[in-house]
C-alpha cells in the first residue's frame, strides 16, 4: 500500500490522464471519450489483452471506489501478473485498476462489467 502522499500523487496523475463523469454517486471513466475500450470477460480475455499490448511485468495501481472522489481511498502498487492471478477476487468491487508507464485503466463496475482502454 502507497503511502498517503504517493496515493493523494498517484490518484491525481491519474485524473489528469483520463476523463471522468462524476454524475453519479461514484466517479466513473466517461467511455464515451476514450478512443480505445473494450469489454474484458474474465481472467483469460484479460491476460490476452496484456500479452497483446506488450503490458506484461506491468505494475499497476488498484483503487477502490468509495465516494465521487477517486482519491479519498488507498492506493495499492501490484503488478498485472498479481491482477490476473486474483482476478475472480477484484471482480467484485468497484475498482480501477491504472498503469501509469502503458497508460491503461481497467474499470470494473459493481454490475460484473469490466471496461478497459486507453487513450491514443
Amino acid at each position: 500500500m502507497l503511502t498517503v502522499e504517493q496515493s493523494e500523487e498517484t490518484v491525481d496523475r491519474f485524473v489528469e490522464e483520463f476523463p471522468f463523469d462524476s454524475s453519479g454517486s461514484v466517479a466513473r471513466i466517461d467511455w464515451e471519450k476514450m478512443s480505445i475500450k473494450f469489454q474484458i470477460d474474465g481472467a483469460h480475455h484479460l491476460s490476452s489483452f496484456i500479452k497483446q499490448g506488450g503490458f506484461e511485468n506491468s505494475v499497476v495501481y488498484l483503487m477502490r471506489k468509495t465516494s465521487s472522489s477517486p482519491n479519498q481511498t488507498p492506493v495499492i502498487s501490484t503488478t498485472i501478473e498479481n491482477i490476473i492471478i486474483s482476478f475472480e477476487n477484484i471482480s467484485y468491487e468497484e475498482q480501477f485498476i491504472y498503469c501509469p508507464r502503458e497508460k491503461y485503466v481497467i474499470e470494473v463496475l459493481w454490475s460484473g462489467e469490466i471496461i478497459a482502454g486507453w487513450q491514443e
